[in-house]
């Protein structure tokens, strides 16, 4: 019988496309361990400082651009032929951490339609940029991009494993430690195909820090800090998994990155959720979950606003199920709050490999989604500042823009927000008098650049 060995390949190379989307992933699995006690009491000091430092005027949230190496391991597929990611795929990506971390992402509307309005999607300062450079300063050809051939390295396909345990061991110990990249330069995020029995969408590590010497956890190291990404939940384009393919899978995981807990808490072990369980965020209402059994008060699948009213103390409004950090499909997430915010800004601050990646983000990055050069110091100013309540905002455009604008107060609640179109060359007024006195941030986004601005209200 004569074989047609094209047709064989073709029929390969389809089925090799098409592996995302046959995968089915009934829930959200996250496999980010908990922290330590010893982690938790760390962290939630520095935390504090940093709240009551903001509150006194002695520190303002900071703008941080994160540089981004997306590390994809493949098995020789073509780029573009999952799970070897095409560059829109992983572009896709950061154009949605930088819009879910500025609060503009996805549904965010859909906010205004519950009682968690006050609360408010946080501006959270921080971006994310492709890498433009390989730590020994060669340029990268794809930005932000590095594809590994896993059979080059004489490794077992990532597939092959399982069971969660033994696929996770196989990431932070083989190919984590091989392939990263220098942590105080770079977020390394890896993606990878992984057995329909492992069941994860992402897992990352906590912020190591100072007076954390010594102590055992689930906090980055030199050989394994950053995040892991199923291949199929990654972006919003291309092969994805269904429920999981607007992006939020990455959301969620850099949410530990930078110091979140899930937010329905997580060590109580409770089948079902529990109450009681904590995140350590006062904007986060305890909430008892139980969608699925065994995990810790998170909810599944795409709620309808509100649910579990009153069913814990101090939920008036329900759960928060929106919340990045919930176990919610991606379409039903769309915020973080001030409080994650606040956490965020204390990883950038405090975190080992967090506190450098900002400067380096000045000589090996390019700003996808978010370019701050657009918008700087030298085409928009406030007058005055300090204030007493008034305040004029001066931008000069080469051509007409549409600007978003959002004040928001020290603890990133936000205040105000209005839309001005056509601005060039013009002023714009913001009346403030009936703000208490302190420290607030204005942000102006064009849809392409973004700029933060503090402003001091004194009376």
């Amino acid at each position: 019988m004569k074989i047609n060995l094209q047709l064989i390949a073709a029929a390969l190379t389809l089925t090799m496309g098409l592996n995302a989307q046959e995968t089915t992933i009934k829930h959200r699995g996250c496999g980010t361990p908990q922290p330590s006690a010893e982690w938790n009491a760390w962290f939630n000091k520095k935390v504090d400082e940093y709240k009551a430092n903001m509150v006194a005027g002695k520190a303002t949230m900071i703008a941080y651009n994160i540089p981004v190496i997306v590390h994809v391991i493949h098995g020789g597929q073509a780029v573009g032929t999952y799970p070897n990611l095409s560059q829109a795929q992983i572009n896709s990506q950061i154009n949605i951490l930088n819009q879910d971390f500025s609060g503009t992402g996805l549904n965010v509307n859909q906010l205004a339609s519950t009682g968690f309005s006050t609360t408010g999607a946080a501006q959270t300062g921080l971006a994310f940029c492709p890498a433009t450079k390989t730590p020994g300063g060669t340029t990268l050809t794809e930005p932000g991009i590095e594809r590994i051939n896993y059979n080059t390295n004489s490794w077992q396909d990532p597939a092959s494993f399982s069971s969660p345990g033994a696929f996770q061991n196989f990431i932070n110990t083989v190919v984590k430690p091989a392939t990263i990249w220098d942590p105080t330069r770079y977020l390394n995020i890896w993606v990878t195909d992984e057995n329909p029995s492992v069941g994860l969408l992402g897992f990352a590590v906590f912020p190591g820090g100072a007076g954390l010497s010594g102590l055992s956890g689930p906090f980055g190291t030199a050989s394994d800090d950053g995040v892991w990404c199923l291949a199929g939940a990654y972006g919003n384009v291309g092969s994805l998994v269904p429920g999981f393919d607007k992006g939020r899978t990455a959301s969620h995981e850099i949410g530990h990155w930078l110091g979140l807990l899930h937010i329905g808490g997580d060590g109580n072990g409770n089948s079902g959720g529990d109450c009681a369980a904590s995140d350590f965020c006062n904007d986060t209402p305890p909430q008892k979950g139980g969608f699925a059994s065994g995990q810790f008060g998170q909810n599944y699948g795409a709620p309808t606003y509100p649910i579990h009213v009153g069913v814990c103390s101090g939920s008036s409004f329900g759960d928060m199920f929106m919340n990045f950090m919930d176990y919610t499909d991606d379409a039903a997430m769309y915020m973080f709050t001030p409080d994650q915010s606040a956490r965020f800004q204390t990883a950038m601050q405090n975190g080992t490999f967090r506190t450098q990646l900002s400067t380096s983000a000045s000589t090996m990055c390019v700003m996808t989604g978010v370019d701050n050069n657009q918008m700087s110091d030298n085409n928009v100013t406030l007058y005055p500042n300090p204030t007493s309540g008034k305040v004029s905002i001066k931008a000069s455009f080469s051509t007409n823009n549409s600007i978003d604008i959002q004040v928001h107060n020290a603890l990133g609640q936000l205040i105000k927000s209005s839309k001005h179109e056509g601005v060039r060359n013009d002023v714009m007024t913001i009346d403030l008098t009936n703000c208490p006195e302190g420290v607030y941030f204005i942000t102006l986004d064009n849809g392409s650049s973004r700029t933060v601005k503090r402003l001091v209200i004194s009376k």
